[in-house]
């Protein structure tokens, strides 16, 4: 054999050997309970695992399968399948160094998960979305300072999101700075798609300059929680693996509020194959087969949920919607009746009982029922304007007005409590005050028919 052929197979034989010694990977992450999993989850991560037990020395996949533990609300497996992944990364492990920091911190590890966050951004000093988790370790901690500079970072990384003005915002209200703080989140409202929770810190904010008219509209349309999360190179799977029921149920709600009917509906069906009797899942489709105008699924779809619960005041409810529908106005009245015995303590039975009670034409009960409602729920501004109505068609103007106001007080682009306003400013003789609702409303919807024939009218008076 020519010498060069023998140093060729010497180096093979070599190589053989090395990988032969080599210490062998860790066994991939399972989960001990895997009956207790929602069964898309038990899917999803035991596909996940297969996969990585496939390609034993592949952090993708074992990264993907802590992704899928993640998206699921499983910190520990998630942790461990990032500690694997870290070690088999033959590049640069950032993005499962930022996970494992993220479930750290889930699982409410914060100061371990604050460290591991700072060495991800000294790494990677133009991630935006390390800066954001990094302010908001900080913020958890009572670190406003640090947390200051974390996020100010973000705003010159992406001036055009939210994120980083609702973090300064906060972090610069718990450091006493009330003003610098609501000029930060007035900006964070004004850039955000959803801005609820920068609303309610605004509202905060407000409430310390000593604002409080403005800091209680703020906060009447505001939700405290944590903000929106800028996008990581992961984010995209993360979003996919999210197949938790819950988090499926609200995905269908929001399809459902934006009339994405066809999207909702397939998958409610997804979600109905695996739990079958659930009357959450059950009531959601329910509501979807209504807005298709499928009124006959509707209905067998309640009668199974109310087989499955009979108590469960929302499907009572949402039988009340269908029997309003499909005009069985007793049966609604009957459902409405149910609900509210059920959860007494609740605005929404009251809500629906009121709507019943209008189709009966029962005025006057249906009002109490909503004076009751508001006395539970006084951040909504639709009771507000529900009532509102009721009381301009028994002509107490001023109360009605006042209901409108109070509405919008909530809801500034509320356009139907805007037209209450010019009805009930026209009724009470005063034209000015209609004339600024209805040029209110027609900035908000321009085409809006209602506004048009006010502002007709309103020419004529004026004229």
């Amino acid at each position: 054999m020519p010498a060069t052929d023998s140093r060729v197979v010497l180096l093979a034989l070599c190589g053989a050997l090395l990988a032969a010694c080599a210490e062998p990977p860790p066994p991939v992450v399972r989960t001990s309970t895997p009956e207790e999993l929602d069964p898309a989850v038990r899917r999803l991560v035991g596909r996940l695992a297969d996969e990585a037990e496939a390609a034993p020395r592949s952090a993708e996949a074992r990264g993907r399968l802590g992704l899928g533990y993640e998206a699921n609300l499983l910190w520990r497996e998630a942790q461990a399948s990032f500690e694997q992944a870290i070690p088999l990364e033959e590049g640069d492990p950032w993005v499962w160094e930022l996970h494992r920091a993220i479930v750290l911190r889930e699982a409410g590890e914060t100061r371990q998960a604050l460290e591991q966050l700072r060495q991800v951004v000294d790494e990677r000093p133009e991630s935006s979305a390390a800066r954001q988790r990094l302010g908001l370790a900080l913020l958890e901690l009572g670190d406003a300072a640090g947390a200051v500079e974390a996020f100010e970072a973000v705003m010159e990384l992406e001036p055009g999101e939210a994120a980083g003005y609702l973090g300064a915002g906060e972090a610069r209200l718990l450091l006493g700075e009330p003003r610098v703080a609501a000029d930060l989140l007035e900006k964070a409202v004004e850039l955000s798609a959803d801005p609820a929770q920068a609303r309610y810190r605004l509202g905060l904010a407000y409430r310390a300059l000593g604002r409080e008219e403005e800091a209680a509209s703020a906060l009447a349309l505001g939700l405290e929680g944590e903000p929106e999360l800028l996008r990581d190179p992961r984010s995209s799977a993360l979003r996919e693996y999210t197949v938790y029921l819950a988090a499926r149920l609200e995905r269908a709600a929001k399809l459902l509020e934006s009339e994405r009917l066809d999207k909702a509906s397939t998958l409610l069906e997804i979600c109905l194959d695996d739990h079958p009797e659930r009357p959450t899942v059950l009531n959601t489709l329910a509501l979807t087969r209504l807005a298709q105008d499928r009124p006959d699924e509707a209905r067998e779809l309640l009668d199974r949920s109310l087989a499955a619960d009979p108590e469960y005041f929302e499907t009572h409810l949402i039988l009340a919607s269908w029997a309003t529908r499909t005009g069985r106005i007793a049966l609604a009245l009957e459902e409405t009746g149910r609900a509210v015995e059920a959860a007494p303590g609740n605005a929404a039975p009251h809500t629906a009982r009121s709507q019943a009670l209008v189709a009966a034409g029962r005025y006057g009960e249906a009002a109490a029922s909503l004076e009751r409602a508001l006395e539970l729920e006084v951040r909504d501004p639709r009771i507000y304007l529900a009532l509102g109505v009721l009381y301009e068609g028994t002509e107490r103007w001023s109360d009605a007005l006042a209901l409108y106001r109070r509405s919008l007080e909530r809801w500034p682009a509320l356009v139907p409590a805007w037209l209450g306003v010019a009805r009930t400013s026209l009724a009470l003789g005063d034209t000015e005050k209609a004339r600024e609702a209805v040029d209110a409303a027609l900035r908000l919807d321009s085409g809006h028919p209602e506004a048009h024939l006010l502002a007709l009218r309103l020419e004529e008076e004026e004229g």
